[in-house]
Order: C-alpha cells, then sequence, then structure tokens
C-alpha cells in the first residue's frame, strides 16, 4: 500500500512542476509581447520621416526667379490642377504653367516671351522636352542660367532625381544663347547646382 502512495506523490510534484513551467514561461511570453507594443517601431519611424508627404510628392511645382537683394534663387510655387492625370500631364502643365509671366510680382522668369512646349515624354531614360527656337533668344549669362534652371527644376518637381534632355525645335540643345552656354545632355538638378548655380 506504500508504493502506490510514493507513486502518487511523483505525479503530483510531476503536475506541480509542469504547471509551474508552464505558468512561467506563459506570463515571460506574455511580459516579452507587452513590451513589444509599447516599445516605438524604429524603423517605421525612419521611413516616415524620411519620404515625403504624398501632398509635395504628387503636385507639381512651377520654379521662378527671386531677387533676394544678393542674388538670385530659383523659388516653387504649386501648380493648380483640377484633376490628377498622369505625370505627364502634370510636369506638361507645369511648363506651360513656368512658360507665361509669373501671377506674383515678387518673383520673376527668365524665359523670352513666346517659349513654347513642343512636347515632353517621359522614357526610361529620363525625360525629353522640346522647346520651341524662343527659348534660346535673348539675355545674358544671368538670363539663360535662370532660365534653364526653371525648365529644368519644374520639369523634375514630380521626381528631382530624373535626368532630362533638352531639345529645341527637334534637335538636341548644345549650346544656349549668343555667349554659348554649353548644355550637357541629359541635365540633372545635382549637376545644374554644380556647373549652373545661380
Amino acid at each position: 500500500m506504500e508504493q502506490p502512495k510514493q507513486n502518487r506523490g511523483i505525479h503530483i510534484g510531476l503536475v506541480v512542476g509542469l504547471s509551474a513551467l508552464i505558468l512561467g514561461s506563459g506570463g515571460g511570453t506574455a511580459w516579452w509581447m507587452l513590451r513589444s507594443m509599447q516599445a516605438p517601431n524604429t524603423s517605421s519611424s525612419i521611413l516616415e520621416e524620411v519620404q515625403p508627404t504624398p501632398s509635395e510628392q504628387n503636385t507639381p511645382q512651377a520654379y521662378w526667379i527671386k531677387d533676394t537683394g544678393n542674388a538670385l534663387e530659383l523659388v516653387s510655387t504649386p501648380v493648380q490642377i483640377k484633376s490628377l492625370g498622369s505625370s505627364q500631364e502634370q510636369l506638361t502643365l507645369a511648363l506651360k504653367t513656368v512658360l507665361e509671366s509669373p501671377v506674383d510680382p515678387e518673383v520673376s522668369s527668365t524665359i523670352p516671351l513666346g517659349t513654347t512646349l513642343l512636347s515632353l515624354e517621359e522614357k526610361s531614360d529620363g525625360i525629353h522636352l522640346n522647346l520651341s527656337q524662343e527659348f534660346t533668344t535673348g539675355g545674358g549669362s544671368a538670363s539663360m542660367t535662370g532660365r534653364l534652371g526653371q525648365i529644368l527644376y519644374t520639369a523634375t518637381s514630380l521626381d528631382p532625381d530624373a535626368p532630362v534632355w533638352l531639345s529645341v525645335e527637334g534637335e538636341p540643345l548644345e549650346y544656349l544663347g549668343g555667349e554659348g552656354l554649353e548644355i550637357p545632355q541629359p541635365m540633372t538638378r545635382d549637376l545644374y547646382d554644380q556647373e549652373f548655380a545661380l
């Protein structure tokens, strides 16, 4: 009769030990899960800070020239669009806007009057622009640098890293204006900032 008591004691000890183990590990798991939910997710926070807001990313900008008193600088204004079309349609509207006179009296344009956008195409190697002959006429080096910046920055307002291929009347633009400002192809914002800063 004493032997069954010993077996029964082992079974109860085993059950109590396993129960303690299960409760302990379950409690530890619950604690870990609770701490994980309370801790900030640093990877998503970093992504949110780096990514532009949808309104900044999806709104084309027209770039103008502003005289700060000491220097000229490019400034942007959002282009009002009634309905969102393709990025090509949005950029076409933005470029047509910058080819007109600015509404804001505090900014100006160095693009010659009468310049028109003959075509804009987005291709795998970048944005291809074809402008009318008026784009190459008149002005000194500051005017030519300014108009190049206005066109380039407006064309890349939806994708600042996009390369831009410039043509005039269907021919690649190699030199701009009477002073012969050499235009590398394709143009990028980085290249412009290094070689043609206002």
